[in-house]
């Protein structure tokens, strides 16, 4: 298990996605995935901003100096989301999972270990974070650990 920070710029250009802060094959393929998920739904997801005239760049942040990490689709998606639409994501909220290039949300396998690192490493809430087909918010609920609505 791993923990990472995942943090996206936003500047003048040609549509390209730079992705630093790993070598790991799996997690770039899963930041490419989500992108070209939204680059392909944009107005279905209310983005006006033409994605070809940005260029995006991910900076992954491992926070548990690990090796691991595959599962950022979900979270790049947000951060993406959240840039384009211009909406800042709650500070130190945690999003875990992985998503199909259709945004179909992998579930996770075991939530124990993810939780016992997030705890150590300080967030105090999680979102089950589900896509809504019919283009509504991609945020569900949060709940905080007991599982009590915040």
């Amino acid at each position: 298990m791993t923990l990472h920070r995942i943090e996206v710029s936003r500047m003048p250009g040609s549509g390209k996605l730079k992705i630093t802060g790993t070598s790991d094959r799996p997690m770039r393929e899963s930041i490419f995935t989500a992108f070209d998920y939204i680059r392909s739904r944009r107005k279905e997801l209310g983005i006006e901003k033409d994605l070809a005239s940005y260029d995006f760049h991910v900076q992954v942040v491992d926070l548990m100096a690990s090796k691991e990490g595959s599962e950022a689709g979900v979270a790049f998606f947000v951060a993406l989301y959240s840039i384009l639409k211009e909406m800042p994501v709650q500070p130190g909220l945690v999003v875990l999972g992985e998503m199909t290039i259709q945004g179909n949300v992998i579930p996770l396998r075991s939530l124990t270990e993810p939780l016992q690192v997030i705890m150590d490493n300080g967030p105090k809430n999680f979102s089950d974070l589900y896509l809504d087909k019919a283009g509504g918010s991609p945020y569900n609920g949060e709940k905080d650990f007991e599982g009590t609505a915040t």
